[in-house]
């Protein structure tokens, strides 16, 4: 999508993943990136209205960070646009042959990224 950064991306697919609120610190050391670029791709986010950022009612002064319907929207229109470009990349670069070994490849990546 046009306007947003692949440290964007990153991003929301870590808020969107975590099965607990993240708070800004948190997505910097999810993605081990400097607070200052995290703090600038959240102000970016939030002027596109992807996400919000809630106080946390135990500690006022943190904030947990959440997307909005339009942040999952345009989440879901990425993930189509790549597994697309995946798909006609595949089908045109690779052999048959080839293609099943991807899949493989990609069953054994999925099983290593369930890994703790």
């Amino acid at each position: 999508m046009e306007g947003i950064s692949i440290p964007m991306v990153q991003v929301l697919v870590t808020v969107r993943r975590s099965p607990t609120a993240l708070g800004p610190s948190d997505v910097a050391d999810e993605l081990q990136m400097k607070s200052s670029n995290v703090a600038a791709a959240l102000r970016a986010l939030e002027d596109l209205g992807l996400i919000l950022r809630r106080p946390d009612t135990a500690d006022r002064r943190r904030v947990f960070i959440e997307l909005t319907d339009r942040g999952l929207q345009v989440l879901a229109e990425i993930r189509r646009s790549r597994q697309s470009w995946l798909q006609d990349t595949m089908s045109t670069a690779l052999t048959p042959a080839e293609q099943r070994i991807m899949l493989v490849a990609g069953e054994l990546m999925e099983r290593l990224a369930q890994q703790e």
